[in-house]
């Protein structure tokens, strides 16, 4: 039996392993933000700053990118642990890969603050975290936004290979189950190799058992009950004239 690829687990699978693509291209080969999936990012990015905007600065500004990638990790770890849907988790993985993306083109705009903003008059987030006022790191911001770059298309590998991961498994336990099955049926004697043990009947004739048949086929040879041959056949019958 092949791959049924209409089966439920490889299905989910092949879904979301090409929806996990669509996000890396738009992300990772476009460099834009994925289309619907950006607008709903750019609303958890300003949730964050005003959810922590009563902590300390610092802490408010970053949490305007950590929480875009915090929610797909949570909502990942809930279908992780919750429902052991692998599928499901390796697609908010990917999505999560997206954000990071998205935060490194952010990092890399530091120094310049090139980038419109999405209200006039706002700070620029990593201009503030990386300037004097905080880190004081501008001349590192294109080496962090390689590496968080780097690190967001891993993540996006992780979840396309979460994707797969179940229904891969499973169609190697069924090819080893049926390598396994195959090597038993090989391994059952034939019936054109049967030993075929044979035994007297009361009367005299021979009784020939195939030890490979499910239910045993006798066959009767007729011959005297002394006789050492076991394929003697009935002597002539004598005609009276």
């Amino acid at each position: 039996m092949g791959t049924d690829l209409s089966a439920p687990r490889w299905a989910s699978s092949l879904l979301t392993a090409t929806l996990a693509l669509v996000l890396g291209w738009y992300a990772f080969v476009e460099e834009r933000r994925v289309p619907l999936l950006g607008m709903a990012d750019l609303g958890v990015h300003e949730l964050g700053h005003l959810l922590f905007m009563l902590g300390p600065d610092l802490l408010a500004a970053v949490m305007g990118n950590g929480l875009q990638t915090l929610l797909p990790l949570l909502v990942g770890a809930a279908f992780a642990i919750g429902r052991r849907d692998w599928p499901a988790t390796g697609f908010c993985l990917a999505w999560a890969g997206t954000t990071l993306q998205d935060a490194s083109v952010y990092i890399a705009d530091a120094p310049y603050q090139a980038l419109p903003l999405l209200f006039a008059g706002t700070t620029h987030d990593w201009a503030y975290i990386l300037g004097p006022q905080q880190l004081d790191a501008l001349g590192s911001a294109a080496v962090i936004a390689s590496r968080v770059h780097d690190l967001g298309f891993v993540v996006l590998v992780a979840g396309f290979g979460t994707c797969l991961l179940p229904a891969v498994l499973r169609q190697l336990e069924r090819n080893a189950q049926r390598v396994i099955d195959t090597g038993e049926a090989l391994g059952r004697p034939s019936p054109s190799t049967a030993q075929i043990e044979r035994q007297r009947a009361p009367d005299g004739t021979r009784l020939a058992i195939s030890s490979t048949s499910p239910l045993p086929t006798f066959q009767r040879y007729r011959g005297d009950v002394g006789s050492n041959d076991d394929d003697a056949h009935d002597a002539p019958r004598q005609t009276a004239t």
